[in-house]
């Protein structure tokens, strides 16, 4: 840990333990903890406390960071952590540091450190690969003479290798072009086979994925037990070997302001190219995105000014091999599972039959409508009694009576809960869940949106939903202050000739998502969600890669 004190920096962490701190207070205690104390010493960046440990990118000066390190190695669990803190240059641009959480403080509930995804529950990570020091890392490298069979893998997305990566003669070197780390335990299984019973070292940016990587792979039994990993990753290694990067080529990709980042004595080679003329090129600077996954994409100085039609479509390597396409997308869905709510004035019923469209296009996946908590008279329902609404109190219904439903009033009155605002739709919204759960995702429409985000900002885990969709949605007024931005994936639908939700509050709404995981869909119509096939297509192909990540 060299630098000056007032030296800005950038620290990473990780931990696998026990997070219910009993002296704070448990879990919460903990994330509470880290909001106060980081937050006293103006540090930013994003920290993760979930059930099984912490892991936590962040930024401030060198002597902050210090500090910070000494205050959590104070708490029962949390010794011996690999502090990676080094000096940073500063953030490449602000859509970079923006994009990377390095614009404020976001420290976020989850429920696995870095998660595998289903195929990889009951996964321990105390079960994996032997740890090696970047030394003994690289001597492994250095004598893989052909006797045992040494496979090299890059446990990272495509969108980090991409840039950077081992290259050591004679070992074969696997870069798996995951999307997310999700889809990695799918790509152990399709070359399960050309692993079996061979030397396996594995590397990622700082080891945490490492960790799970490596044992799932040894679950697999014995044939796979031969199984290693790179001591605090790739970070670790560059600065054993500062002045060549060893047998790195390229830049290490970061999840921080800074983007990526080189051998300290060395420029790093380019080793990726434009995704549009093939020149060298790796500077994710400009934030290009894959039109159909998402993912980043290089694209060089000269083919970005080129590609100012925004008519002009630009694809990553992994969907130009036609690993997901519109046929493709559609069909992931199959089996999901969306819970809708509907906007104000609406039922339940009214907005199955507003969004028939939408459901025969997508006939694999089920759709599931919630009636809101209050009942409108007829003068606030425009003369047609029992429409909906989810707010006790909305705009426009100045004078009118909005009664909850016989058993839910007395319900809610005996908890003392009968005009907290959105309170009560948050809780029905709850109860509804946990009977009729689990659901994938939330599809929910202008009023019914602006509730999505009111539990999402209270902290509402809404039964772990992996994505919401948010039509013509808005931020509501009455909510808390967003800490950081809300983490669920989230994609949004709005058009510019919408009269009753302006661009400019969909938009709002948009931004209080993470951007790193958020997609936007402007269309040129009214109060709708569009149900072409053109635009079923573009939801089912965001959606889908959320299902991946």
């Amino acid at each position: 840990m060299e630098g000056d004190e007032e030296d800005e920096g950038v620290l990473l962490y990780y931990k696998y333990t026990d997070t219910e701190v009993e002296s704070l207070g448990g879990r919460e205690g903990l994330r509470r903890w880290y909001e106060d104390t980081c937050g006293a010493k103006g540090l930013v960046g994003r920290v993760r406390v979930a059930r099984d440990g912490i892991n936590a990118t962040l930024g401030g000066t060198m002597a902050k960071l210090r500090l910070h390190c000494v205050e959590l190695a104070g708490f029962e669990g949390f010794e011996g952590i690999d502090y990676k803190l080094a000096r940073s240059p500063g953030s490449l641009n602000e859509a970079v540091e923006v994009e990377s959480g390095f614009d404020q403080l976001s420290v976020q509930l989850t429920e696995e450190v870095v998660s595998l995804g289903p195929r990889a529950v009951g996964v321990h990570c105390e079960k994996g690969g032997k740890h090696l020091k970047p030394l003994d890392f690289h001597r492994m490298l250095s004598e893989a003479d052909g006797e045992e069979e040494v496979v090299l893998i890059d446990v990272r997305n495509v969108y980090e290798s991409r840039i950077g990566n081992f290259q050591c003669d004679g070992v074969e070197t696997l870069l798996p072009a995951t999307r997310t780390f999700n889809q990695f335990p799918r790509w152990v299984d399709s070359v399960e086979n050309d692993l079996r019973d061979k030397k396996i070292m594995m590397y990622c940016t700082g080891g945490v994925r490492c960790e799970k990587a490596s044992a799932y792979i040894k679950s697999k039994g014995p044939a796979f037990s031969n199984c290693f990993q790179l001591s605090g990753g790739i970070q670790r290694y560059l600065e054993a070997f500062p002045d060549d990067g060893g047998y790195f080529r390229g830049k290490n990709f970061v999840f921080d302001s800074r983007s990526s980042v080189p051998p300290e004595r060395h420029g790093g080679a380019i080793i990726s190219k434009c995704a549009s003329c093939g020149r060298l090129h790796d500077d994710y600077g400009q934030r290009v995105r894959c039109d159909y996954c998402r993912l980043l994409l290089l694209l060089c100085p000269a083919c970005l000014e080129e590609a100012g039609d925004a008519n002009t479509k630009r694809y990553c390597e992994v969907c130009r091999a036609g690993s997901v396409g519109p046929a493709d997308a559609l069909g992931a869905l199959g089996g999901l599972r969306l819970l809708c709510l509907h906007g104000f004035r609406q039922t339940a019923k009214s907005f199955r039959g507003r969004t028939a469209a939408l459901r025969k296009r997508m006939k694999t996946v089920g759709f599931e409508y919630l009636d809101a908590p209050f009942t409108m008279d007829a003068a606030a329902s425009g003369g047609a009694g029992g429409r909906r609404s989810w707010h006790p109190a909305p705009k426009g219904s100045e004078g009118s009576e909005l009664r909850l439903d016989g058993a839910l009033a007395e319900g809610f009155a005996m908890m003392g809960e009968a005009g907290g605002g959105w309170q009560v739709s948050r809780r029905y919204l709850k109860d509804r869940i946990e009977a009729s759960g689990p659901f994938d995702g939330i599809l929910a429409f202008s009023q019914g949106a602006a509730l999505v985000c009111a539990a999402l900002a209270h902290g509402d885990r809404l039964g772990g939903i992996k994505f919401v969709v948010l039509c013509s949605g808005y931020r509501p007024d009455d909510t808390p202050p967003i800490r950081g931005y809300l983490e669920v994936p989230s994609l949004h639908i709005f058009g510019g000739s919408d009269k009753q939700v302006p661009l400019e509050r969909s938009e709002d709404l948009a931004e209080a998502f993470h951007p790193s995981t958020r997609s936007i869909l402007r269309h040129n119509m009214g109060h709708i969600i569009p149900s072409s096939k053109t635009y079923v297509t573009d939801y089912a192909r965001v959606i889908a890669s959320f299902l991946e990540g």
